[in-house]
């Protein structure tokens, strides 16, 4: 009987403690998420380069960001539309038909601090290649970098945000 009042009072007592610490990190969670949200809505939108090459959307869903091709330059020797354009080079010979036309080429970006976002990754749609990817944003230019193991070893693409 003593253990049992023992190991019912230990129960409450942990109990209140849960009911003590988890409530602030619930809170503090959920302040984060909504942020990260708010910092999100900075890049949700349509983004184009310099030279009008290429034209990305980026969208929010669960608080993770992404990033499809809604618009290229066709620079094949062939002319074609951007819809005939197909993900030939993609690793899965099941996604080889799939047009690059609206295709998610960025994802998993989370924001991090100071305007930037990390932990995401880029697709190569020329090349069937994935790279690790960051975004910052300064006034209103974002930089995407893809890279691979470092972030020396990459490439920046400069976006404005389109009209």
């Amino acid at each position: 009987m003593k253990i049992a009042l023992k190991n019912s009072c230990f129960s409450i007592l942990i109990i209140g403690l849960c009911s003590f610490i988890c409530p602030n990190a619930a809170i503090e969670q959920t302040i984060n998420s909504i942020q990260s949200i708010d910092n999100n809505k900075k890049l949700v939108g349509v983004w184009v380069t310099d030279n009008k090459d290429l034209k990305v959307e980026v969208f929010e869903a669960n608080g993770i960001l992404y990033g499809k091709l809604v618009e290229f330059a066709c620079n094949h020797k062939v002319k074609m539309p951007m819809k005939d354009h197909k993900d030939e080079k993609n690793p899965d010979p099941k996604l080889r038909d799939k047009s690059w036309l609206n295709s998610i080429i960025l994802y998993g970006l989370k924001y991090e601090s100071d305007n930037k976002w990390d932990g995401g990754f880029i697709y190569d749609l020329t090349t069937g290649k994935t790279y690790s990817a960051t975004v910052s944003l300064n006034n209103d230019k974002i930089t995407v970098r893809g890279y691979w193991v470092f972030e020396l070893l990459g490439k920046s693409l400069i976006f404005k945000r389109a009209v």
